[in-house]
């Protein structure tokens, strides 16, 4: 539970800039219908709550920009994130990098959850993926974004600053 605390309490200050990020991708501003009749002058882009996992990885995994990973298993058999989205759990993933400065987000992406477990059963064998184990009882699925091919679409949208020259999110 200490290890999980460390790990919140370094991801959590990256939480205003991943508001940031997400704010323009699922708010849009109301038509002047709805904001005469309504008194609502933004819209959600979609007519629930949306249920948004993150998770941000240190500057030296930026070389891995193009694959997201998502924890598969646990040596407690706690259930796993991965579980809990192929159970349907999760509309959305913001999966970003902190930069070398660790305070701002160097890279990024959305990925839609729903198309994920769409490839997941459809295109199974076609994803590029793999295992990956950590040193504290932790396993790891990484995919492969690019190897997700066809319809639905998997990116929601993708920016890298490194890459593109984008301006980094405090």
């Amino acid at each position: 539970m200490e290890i999980y605390k460390d790990y919140r309490t370094w991801s959590d200050k990256f939480i205003p800039a991943i508001k940031q990020i997400i704010g323009p991708r699922i708010l849009d501003v109301s038509s002047f219908e709805v904001d005469t009749q309504n008194a609502a002058d933004f819209t959600v882009f979609r007519a629930k709550n949306l249920l948004i996992a993150c998770r941000v990885r240190r500057f030296q995994y930026i070389k891995y920009f193009g694959q997201f990973t998502i924890r598969a298993k646990l040596d407690s058999g706690i259930k796993t994130e991965l579980q809990k989205i192929v159970d349907g759990w999760g509309d959305i993933m913001f999966y970003g990098y902190a930069c070398e400065s660790g305070v701002e987000i160097a890279a990024w992406s959305l990925i839609d959850l729903n198309a994920f477990r769409a490839h997941l059963i459809r295109n199974q064998k076609s994803i590029k993926q793999g295992t990956k184990s950590n040193y504290d009882g932790t396993h790891f699925k990484w995919f492969d974004i690019n190897s997700f091919m066809g319809k639905p679409d998997l990116l929601i949208d993708q920016r890298s600053y490194i890459k593109e020259g984008y301006k980094l999110y405090p």
